[in-house]
């Protein structure tokens, strides 16, 4: 589980080997305080259904990626 506490944007970017869809579960914790997005495996995962990551964002960080993923969509 990992709670995002700052988005920043850079220019380096870290080449990936190798690119793997996934499902993604969007949801709001108990108290509503954070945005949950959950990536399951991929279908030749041993363990499939198993959750791979785990992102908490809280309102604040939840902005912030919504404005670069904005600028993103506009460029």
């Amino acid at each position: 589980m990992a709670k995002i506490k700052k988005i920043y944007e850079t220019t380096n970017t870290k080449s990936c080997k190798r690119l793997t869809e996934v499902e993604m579960e969007i949801s709001k914790s108990g108290n509503n305080e954070y945005l949950i997005l959950s990536t399951f495996g991929s279908e030749t995962r041993k363990e499939k259904g198993k959750v791979s990551q785990i992102i908490h964002l809280n309102k604040v960080t939840a902005t912030n990626l919504v404005s670069v993923l904005q600028k993103w969509i506009e460029d």
